[in-house]
């Protein structure tokens, strides 16, 4: 209707205002027109007259229903949630993952560590000998006839390093590495005030011996056959328990009799 569209146009709506059964006179209509305009002063017109009824303009209101379906604010809300878990799920997984390998990381240094001592171990003792005088074999402290597997012992008062050939493998106690709290030091005979750690080492020397231009170390000693001790292969093995797994690491080095003459080439 083009009324009605002059009425949307400019911000209103009509509603029908009508007396009973009959049109508004004139007058009424004068009145109730004035008295629209001092109320709503807005929407400018008041009344408009067509085919005997008089429409009133007022304020058009929204004919969108904003009221959502049953159950929906319900639904979105558990989705909200779902999410959010998800999120919060993921961050504390990773933040989890991250200090368990920080851990993993710092434990497996620490042995990386031991293991390097326990090389150093016998590198000093070969190094001591040298120091004696050419009346102390070079291997001496650092070899046993039969026996391959030792522990590296240091003396927390003279800082002198020993190998016990006793323990054979991680089950004997002696293997277990303590930490003196004074000093820091890791020490495998239990000294106070000391903490039992979860590090175990041994350590492993096999004879390198040389025969012609070929080399072995695959046993104590050198038998019959295999050639001239010249130096010793050592290799050192570091256990621990972390997380209710048993990790291993190990480090190998070669050191030589550096004073050992070879025999003369003959072509």
């Amino acid at each position: 209707m083009i009324l009605s569209a002059f009425a949307e146009d400019h911000g209103c709506s009509l509603r029908l205002a009508k007396r009973g059964d009959k049109a508004m006179d004139e007058s009424q209509w004068r009145t109730l027109r004035i008295r629209h305009l001092a109320e709503n002063g807005w929407c400018f017109g008041g009344f408009r007259r067509r085919n005997d009824r008089y429409y009133e303009r007022k304020p058009m209101e929204a004919s969108f229903n904003w009221r959502r379906p049953t159950g929906q604010g319900l639904l979105e809300a558990t989705i909200a949630i779902g999410v959010v878990l998800v999120g919060l799920i993921g961050t504390v997984t990773l933040t989890t993952s991250t200090v368990v390998s920080s851990g993993a990381s710092e434990s497996r240094i620490v042995a990386a560590n031991l293991a390097r001592e326990g090389i150093e171990a016998v590198r000093i003792i070969r190094d001591s000998n040298w120091l004696a005088g050419p009346t102390t074999p070079w291997d001496s402290g650092i070899s046993d006839a039969t026996d391959l597997t030792a522990i590296a012992m240091l003396d927390p008062t003279t800082f002198a390093w020993s190998l016990d050939f006793t323990p054979t493998d991680f089950t004997d106690s002696r293997t277990i590495l303590w930490r003196e709290m004074t000093s820091g030091l890791y020490l495998h005979n239990l000294s106070s005030p000391a903490n039992q750690t979860p590090y175990a080492r041994l350590v492993k020397l096999y004879a390198i011996c040389r025969q012609s231009s070929v080399e072995t170390a695959t046993a104590a000693s050198c038998i019959a056959g295999t050639g001239t001790k010249v130096g010793v292969r050592v290799v050192a093995i570091v256990q621990w328990a972390e997380a209710g797994r048993t990790h291993q690491l190990s480090l190998e080095d070669w050191l030589y009799n550096w004073r050992f003459a070879p025999p003369s080439y003959v072509p």
